[in-house]
């Protein structure tokens, strides 16, 4: 089932042209999320989702996740897509018992495995996750210089939470306080791990999970185009901001009036206790089906264990009979509503293979479908 899923997932995000800017907010959730690039890269290499996956194991669980495709690795953009999928997949398929506190680093592993195993080592990317559970948990962990902050109703609650894995940090932990050794050779904030670099394998990640203290009213995921060019000016930004879209629209805006030398991608929670409150509910009325409720760039997406739907606010009224099939989307009809069952004739898990991945580059932006259902049909 993972490897179908992260198929799918995998497809979706890459139908999405990450060059043009993103932003959406999703309000039951009091969740906003945003992605530019920037002013000077040609091509935008952060990715940004956030999910509410039923998963096997009964729990319902919310994750956030901010990937940063490492510049200089030639597939940056893929390893952060497939990072994604990953993380998502892996999440709707655990079937034990097992505490969001040890089942992040896990996730995080499983995203390295996933990203070295299909680029082998031709594309790294960072990763900044919060993940939530019907369980009332909530932890967040990074991989790379994407950052998480917690902030809530003035300057006092906004605060880094997260420690960036750069050489001068990992310098810090060993008590080697000097890093000028590290400014001389231009090595000042290079990362000293990121997800599926070759040199290693996943058990030698160095993964810091923390549980979210339950006081904190919010969290931030912020890939570092948003905060390294003016660290003083982003903090401003969100100390005084009045909502998470707000947020999410100023940094993005600022990060391009400075410059614009990096892509910026930013995902805001407002409420932490709604999103635990969500999953809660959530669990209490599951039928036992996995299910994942995924949002990025412009689309909504829904995927059970036998059927898919899609919605954008693009195309709110083509209907698609067939993904697989290339003609013309038709109309739905609200008389006469389907459902598109998965079946294996009908969807066939991609392998990953590097050379579509890079083709989807120059994909352009196809229209989204959205695929009606019946009454019985939960809505999301």
């Amino acid at each position: 089932m993972s490897e179908r899923l992260s198929s799918l997932l995998l497809d979706e995000l890459f139908s999405v042209d990450w060059n043009q800017p993103k932003m959406q907010h999703i309000d039951d959730l009091k969740l906003t999320m945003g992605s530019h690039l920037g002013l000077v890269r040609k091509r935008n290499e952060d990715r940004v989702a956030s999910a509410k996956i039923r998963a096997a194991n009964g729990q319902t669980y919310f994750a956030g996740i901010v990937c940063d495709g490492v510049g200089g690795s030639e597939f940056g953009d893929i390893a952060a897509s497939i990072a994604i999928a990953t993380f998502f997949s892996e999440l709707a398929r655990t079937k034990v018992a097992i505490s969001t506190y040890d089942l992040t680093p896990h996730l995080l592993r499983k995203m390295d495995d996933a990203v070295r195993a299909e680029l082998k080592g031709k594309g790294t990317t960072t990763a900044s996750v919060i993940l939530a559970s019907s369980n009332r948990e909530f932890v967040s962990a990074n991989i790379g210089d994407s950052r998480i902050y917690s902030h809530g109703n003035g300057p006092t609650d906004f605060k880094q939470l997260s420690t960036d894995d750069t050489l001068e940090n990992e310098l810090k932990r060993l008590s080697i306080g000097d890093a000028s050794a590290l400014n001389a050779k231009g090595l000042l904030g290079s990362l000293s791990q990121a997800l599926g670099e070759s040199s290693r394998s996943s058990k030698d990640l160095k993964v810091r999970a923390q549980n979210n203290n339950p006081k904190v009213p919010g969290l931030l995921l912020a890939s570092d185009g948003a905060w390294k060019v003016d660290s003083i000016g982003f903090d401003s930004i969100i100390a005084n901001s009045k909502s998470g879209l707000d947020s999410a629209k100023r940094v993005i805006a600022f990060s391009n009036w400075v410059g614009g030398v990096d892509n910026t991608s930013i995902l805001i929670i407002e409420d932490c206790q709604l999103i635990m409150d969500t999953c809660q509910k959530d669990a209490h009325s599951a039928t036992g089906d996995v299910k994942i409720t995924a949002w990025f760039g412009e689309t909504k997406l829904i995927i059970c264990e036998q059927t898919i739907f899609t919605s954008s606010s693009m195309e709110k009224n083509k209907v698609a009979n067939d993904a697989q099939q290339k003609t013309k989307p038709k109309r739905s009809s609200p008389r006469n509503k389907k459902e598109a069952s998965t079946t294996k004739e009908q969807i066939k898990p991609e392998q990953f293979k590097l050379e579509s991945m890079q083709s989807s580059r120059s994909r352009a932006e196809r229209p989204k479908a959205e695929i009606s259902v019946d009454s019985t049909q939960p809505e999301d």
